[in-house]
């Protein structure tokens, strides 16, 4: 596997990471937001 390549696939996993995180956490932000909205 040549340095490119390497770097493109490494790339696509950081930016794969990177919106896999964001979605968990704006997921878990939404729910909480919602949970103590239904439960106030």
């Amino acid at each position: 596997m040549d340095n490119e390549n390497h770097k493109n696939t490494w790339n696509n996993f950081t930016k794969f990471v990177l919106w896999g995180t964001v979605a968990v956490i704006g997921v878990l932000v939404l729910w909480q937001y919602s949970y103590y909205k239904i439960d106030v």
